[in-house]
């Protein structure tokens, strides 16, 4: 009998890091300079020096509502080497978050809706995951918890030639994930010890210990040095992207 197998969307599946810059430049834009601010959508007009340090502080993010702040400290050149230096931040942001959520919210939607094709080819799949998925005849043991919309997982995979089922697409937010992990356990009858849970955030998979499941860390994600030491101390394996997709081809 296969593993049921759980895994995060973002930084697991799908390299999301360049359309939420992207997206997190031009809300800024339009939160300093109102409606009639200039948009970008070419990510020529971003130094590859800042796209590249954007992507390295992209672990510290907790939700959609810091993706501003870590603009910010890549315009502002602040001085983030670590989680704690980057939570520091957040807390002085804080006031400003369901702004900032909202704006990046709002100029997604307007990237999507506007320049649907950019969005999507902004949304590349790793490789070899891509392979393994398209070489899928059956989706029945794999699920997705992500924070990111079901109906932005549906599209993108869909753009990919993924034909994933959309009621195994779980959108939950970030606080929700771990009772929705055991919903979904519960609901395809799989005992922790045959259930793998992949994250490429070290927090959600410390969470998710007492459950008993097999916790992996990502590590092509978004994972810092600092999250892949946690890993080791918690006793939380690492997995390489050809040992996922292996996973997923069996």
């Amino acid at each position: 009998m296969a593993p049921l197998i759980v895994t995060d969307f973002d930084g697991v599946v799908c390299d999301s890091v360049l359309e939420c810059l992207l997206a997190a430049h031009n809300a800024w834009e339009q939160l300093q300079s109102g409606p009639d601010s200039h948009r970008i959508f070419d990510l020529g007009a971003i130094p590859s020096q800042r796209q590249g340090r954007f992507r390295g502080l992209r672990p510290y993010l907790r939700g959609a509502e810091d993706f501003i702040p870590l603009f910010l400290a890549v315009e502002r050149e602040l001085e983030v080497s670590s989680q704690r230096d980057f939570d520091l931040l957040r807390r002085r942001l804080h006031d400003q978050l369901p702004v900032y959520q909202q704006a990046f919210y709002t100029e997604r939607d307007y990237l999507r809706r506007k320049h649907r094709e950019l969005w999507l080819e902004l949304n590349p799949l790793f490789s070899p995951i891509d392979r393994a998925l398209g070489s899928r005849t059956s989706f029945e043991d794999l699920h997705i918890l992500t924070t990111k919309r079901q109906a932005d997982v549906e599209d993108i995979l869909g753009f990919h030639g993924i034909d994933f089922p959309s009621w195994q697409i779980h959108s939950v937010k970030s606080d929700g994930k771990m009772e929705r992990l055991q919903a979904i356990m519960k609901a395809s009858g799989a005992a922790p010890a045959r259930t793998l849970y992949v994250e490429d955030q070290i927090d959600y998979l410390i969470s998710a210990a007492p459950l008993g499941v097999e916790l992996l860390l990502a590590e092509w994600g978004y994972v810092s040095e600092e999250q892949r030491s946690a890993a080791v101390e918690k006793q939380i394996s690492l997995l390489s992207r050809e040992e996922f997709a292996e996973l997923l081809l069996n």
